[in-house]
């Protein structure tokens, strides 16, 4: 089953076009990557998906029946969708187990609470959200950093965290946007190794955008190029990433005849 099918997808802003009329679809259980260079549209896709940004013309169908582009920004993350920054988003002067915890908002049934007016039933509330978020710390092995403020903690941690908060909804598909930006070698090999994970073990579906074509052609079952916010290639990673007019946009024409 197709869980993003993208349809003729077109926004700009003030007359500089981001996304010219994108096609493209992710099937349920994929790794899915979306490359391209700086400004080439990949984070703006995102911001269409979550309903930051509402684009001009086109559609986003999610598990082939509900369009995106006609829910509200609210309700993305109850459909089964979370994602990851690029810049991060954490609370920073909080502690590590509450950044996962405020991930498990769309899980939360507010009202029921409300409605029995019991200091018990807020109780149990609380005492669950904190066994799920924990579960969440123990696969992302960060349970011993719990009780630390996330602004003391290193880069890779933190991004680990705010992986964390994404996971926390247990989301049907993930948006990670560079999961690997800024980290080390051995960092950006464990985030593989949780990505995989996340696929294997949740079932969940991912789509990233990446910068690290090792990563990309290490994890992703299919890859999508675009440049200056057109679709250039979609296909298996080797093929894609060794394809004359994707190293043509990454290396140069020049570059790329001499190679």
């Amino acid at each position: 089953m197709r869980i993003l099918d993208v349809q003729d997808l077109r926004i700009a802003f003030r007359g500089l076009v981001a996304l010219n009329g994108i096609s493209f679809a992710v099937e349920e259980g994929q790794i899915f990557g979306l490359i391209g260079t700086n400004g080439s549209g990949k984070s703006t896709f995102f911001n269409c998906v979550n309903r930051l940004y509402k684009p001009h013309k086109g559609r986003i169908l999610y598990k082939e029946r509900t369009d995106l582009l006609k829910q509200p920004t609210h309700g993305i993350a109850k459909l089964g969708i979370s994602r990851t920054f690029q810049n991060l988003e954490l609370f920073y002067y909080t502690h590590v187990l509450d950044n996962i915890m405020v991930g498990l908002h769309p899980r939360l049934k507010f009202s029921r609470l409300l409605k029995s007016r019991s200091l018990r039933t807020f109780g149990k509330q609380w005492d669950w959200d904190k066994d799920e978020a924990f579960k969440i710390l123990d696969f992302l092995g960060i349970t011993r950093f719990h009780n630390r403020l996330v602004s003391g903690l290193p880069y890779g941690l933190q991004k680990l965290i705010e992986l964390g908060r994404a996971l926390a909804s247990k989301p049907n598909l993930l948006l990670l946007d560079e999961p690997s930006a800024g980290m080390n070698e051995q960092e950006t090999r464990e985030m593989a190794r949780l990505i995989k994970a996340i696929r294997d073990d949740f079932g969940t579906t991912v789509l990233l955008v990446e910068h690290d074509m090792n990563l990309v052609q290490s994890i992703c079952d299919m890859v999508c190029v675009l440049d200056s916010g057109n679709v250039i290639k979609i296909g298996k990673p080797r093929e894609v990433t060794t394809a004359p007019e994707v190293l043509k946009i990454f290396l140069g024409e020049e570059d790329h005849a001499q190679a």
